[in-house]
């Protein structure tokens, strides 16, 4: 029989001696030392034909059992030890359960929110580069090649993309790197800010998975950000909507209600994309070979959020719909929470 001191160590066992002698936690000794002599003959050395190791190893630990629960301070230490170990168990299911139905809840919220926005890819409302993400890796290993088609296979999941942008490779130290790499970046830009958030949220986890993986074009990928620099004001009073409405009141809202009337068709952001594709494309025309500045795509940007918003409106031209709010507010409660 083992030590006392040995037995109060193998008391903090997280092996259930009660499940492998098959017996209830109220056991008397009796049935102690009945059921041990019972399952002891199953694995005992002297008493089967050819033991393999694992009969041996179970004997072993069926005589440690039987020694912490043969010993009444022992087994107290033990029962103690069992039952603080199945509380915990208890409240991390509990826990578990509380998370899985608050996904659940919040995954049936951002549903709901997708069909108040009838379906549309939204991003009327907001400028091109609010809408778009940077995505930055280096050129070597899998990032050698990484280009167009490859930045529409990891980002097309998020939603509709209505552009992409290579922009020119630049030398960069990275991180605590002393040594210089040559580090290319690209511009996503998505039809809805809402893909876009989703995008920058994700990609953190995603890259985060991808290592280890030659395979995947992720392990390339070094960071996502927001192209504007900054992430986007969620908050509902900063995009000129009041804290009492909601996304079904905005749009039931009655022709003749003393609040303001929504145009059918608000009017397109003033930034143009388009121009800079256009410029860029004659640029490239005279100079071969040269990538677009992103200069003239961070200035656009500017003019546009210098402009007033016009008159009548609930919100800036250039603001997120309630509903595309919404949905990024419930991303990133869902973030917070499975990160």
């Amino acid at each position: 029989m083992a030590s006392k001191d040995d037995l109060k160590a193998h008391a903090a066992s997280n092996e259930d001696f009660y499940a492998l002698l098959d017996i209830s936690p109220a056991a008397a000794e009796s049935e102690i030392r009945r059921a041990y002599r019972r399952t002891a003959l199953k694995y005992h050395p002297d008493k089967i034909a050819n033991p393999t190791p694992a009969d041996i190893d179970k004997f072993h630990l069926l005589q440690i059992a039987y020694d912490v629960l043969s010993d009444p301070s022992v087994r107290q230490l033990y029962d103690n030890a069992r039952e603080a170990r199945q509380r915990k168990q208890r409240e991390r299911d509990m826990m578990d359960a509380a998370k899985r139905k608050m996904r659940e809840d919040l995954e049936a919220r951002e549903r709901a929110g997708a069909a108040a926005m009838g379906g549309a890819e939204g991003g009327t409302n907001v400028p091109e580069l609010e809408r778009g993400v940077k995505v930055r890796w280096v050129r070597e290993g899998r990032g050698l090649d990484l280009d167009k088609d490859r930045l529409i296979s990891l980002f097309s999941s998020y939603g509709k993309i209505e552009n992409i942008l290579l922009l020119k490779d630049k030398r960069q130290r990275l991180g605590d790197n002393r040594e210089k790499k040559t580090v290319a970046t690209g511009v996503v830009i998505f039809a809805s800010i809402v893909s876009a958030h989703a995008a920058v949220l994700d990609s953190e986890k995603k890259v985060r998975q991808s290592v280890g993986q030659a395979d995947s074009d992720w392990s390339a990928v070094e960071s996502v950000f927001w192209a504007s620099g900054s992430q986007p004001d969620l908050s509902v009073e900063s995009n000129g909507y009041s804290t009492a409405s909601t996304p079904s009141e905005q749009g039931t809202a009655a022709p003749n209600s003393s609040g303001p009337v929504p145009s059918a068709a608000p009017p397109k952001p003033s930034f143009n994309f388009a121009g800079l594709k256009s410029a860029a494309s004659d640029a490239s025309s005279k100079n071969p070979g040269k990538a677009p500045s992103f200069g003239s795509f961070a200035a656009g940007a500017a003019a546009k959020s210098a402009k007033p918003a016009p008159a009548g409106s609930t919100n800036g031209s250039s603001a997120p719909s309630m509903a595309e709010l919404t949905l990024m507010r419930l991303r990133n409660a869902q973030h917070a929470i499975f990160p």
